[in-house]
């Protein structure tokens, strides 16, 4: 006889002799096993997998001689314009040319009774020991006391203009790194108020972010990503020396060591 045909007798012995509760009993305990298989390599597999710097960010202090001029969003909730001026040591760039970069505000057709504006440098940059500042001039058009008396001021949002724009077109389209940009939003947010000079001291930030893909669930590496982003410091004080309807001025500042 051959050696399967025992086994198909024994097997057909033991579906005859086997109580149906017995049955289901093996089969409950073989399941349980391979759910507790399953979970032991699930937790070595993320042991692994946080041992890589899956979500970490390396990130630079170093200090850079040239940065670009941020992107920045303007909003308040009355009609306002903006004038600027750039102030270089060396190099010399006219107010008209700086005007150029400003999108004057209008109301919003999405955020009721808001004006929105924007500055965008396209190229403009701060270099040490020439260009250093540029400064915004914000004039309210019939300023009352009516308007200052529930003024929450004028809005701000400063962005790297080198890197993604969280506001303009975004296309990230790895999550973790689309919400390490989404968390850029209010990162560098401000409200200016009247009769104040707002100074903002600009400087930059490099980082490296892991890009996450299903396979680093197995413990492969992540890639990594250049990012960089604009860090700020504000101080505010008094409006002196500006024409008699100017609301504030702000003033960015290239953040130098020296």
């Amino acid at each position: 006889m051959k050696p399967r045909q025992v086994l198909e007798i024994f097997a057909a012995a033991q579906r005859r002799t086997e109580p149906k509760s017995l049955v289901i009993l093996r089969a409950f305990i073989a399941i349980l096993f391979f759910i507790i298989l399953i979970c032991y390599m699930f937790v070595q597999i993320e042991d692994v997998r946080l041992d890589t710097p899956i979500f970490s960010i390396v990130q630079s202090h170093e200090e850079e001689k040239v940065i670009p001029m941020p992107n920045v969003y303007f909003a308040y909730d009355h009609q306002f314009t903006i004038s600027c001026q750039i102030n270089g040591r060396i190099t010399k760039i006219s107010q008209e040319v700086c005007l150029t970069h400003i999108q004057q505000p209008v109301l919003s057709s999405t955020d009721d009774q808001t004006y929105k504006g924007t500055f965008k440098s396209n190229g403009l940059k701060f270099i040490r020991s020439d260009i250093e500042k540029i400064d915004f001039i914000f004039t309210v058009n019939n300023l009352s006391n009516e308007i200052l008396a529930d003024d929450l001021g004028i809005e701000i949002r400063i962005f790297d203009s080198e890197a993604q724009d969280p506001l303009d077109k975004f296309k990230e389209t790895n999550i973790h790194v689309a919400d390490i940009f989404s968390s850029l939003i209010d990162l560098n947010l401000y409200h200016l108020f009247s009769q104040q000079h707002h100074t903002v001291e600009l400087g930059r930030t490099k980082r490296k972010i892991a890009k996450e893909f299903w396979w680093n669930i197995l413990g492969i590496p992540p890639t990594f990503v250049d990012e960089t982003h604009i860090n700020s410091h504000l101080e505010v004080h008094p409006l002196l020396g500006a024409p008699a309807n100017s609301y504030s001025k702000l003033t960015f500042v290239m953040r130098t060591w020296r």
